[in-house]
């Protein structure tokens, strides 16, 4: 099996033969993104916490979140709109955290495509924001999580394919527009 760099390589060279016809977009300007794994325990803290992430987040334009429940949820999209976010999109998944993308403005097109393989429910949440007259295609994952030495090189390999999963999405979805992969 070729290696994450190769596998990456041959990527791109497939989207710069695809796209090597289209003009490639142009924006001036900074566009700045942000990931934040919440963490989903000591629901006690969840106030506060979501509070102080929120205003972390503040100078973001598209933040994406891991580990996100629907208890810490109401907290996070309350606080992320006293900042500017309107709203706070979560992931379709059958697991008990999962998560979620915000935007300074628009986002629309949120859909969820779950790993095949995957043990814990992952899968890689997409959204396209805006970002001026220009859109973002944007993805946000939490990879296969380490689950003890015995099955660190199951995991390792399975992280792999959902991030290699996750940038064919995107890359599939973007084309030759702009895209980031946050997580």
């Amino acid at each position: 099996e070729p290696d994450l760099a190769q596998q990456l390589a041959a990527a791109r060279r497939r989207r710069a033969a695809h796209h090597s016809a289209r003009p490639p977009v142009s924006v001036t300007g900074e566009l700045k993104v942000l990931t934040y794994n919440v963490w989903f325990e000591h629901e006690e803290t969840f106030a506060k916490r979501m509070a102080v992430i929120a205003r972390e987040c503040r100078n973001a334009d598209v933040v994406g979140f891991q580990e996100v429940t629907d208890d810490s949820f109401p907290y996070l999209e309350a606080a992320l709109k006293r900042h500017g976010f309107p709203r706070l999109l979560k992931q379709d998944t059958p697991a008990p955290y999962y998560c979620c993308v915000a935007a300074k403005n628009s986002l629309r097109e949120v859909r969820t495509t779950p790993f095949r393989r995957s043990m814990m429910g992952r899968g890689v949440l997409l959204a396209v924001a805006s970002w001026g007259d220009v859109d973002v295609h944007v993805g946000v994952v939490h990879l296969e999580s380490f689950v003890g030495k015995d099955q660190d090189a199951t995991v390792r390999v399975e992280r792999k394919r959902q991030l290699t999963a996750a940038g064919a999405e995107l890359e599939k979805l973007a084309g030759n527009g702009l895209a980031v992969l946050l997580g």
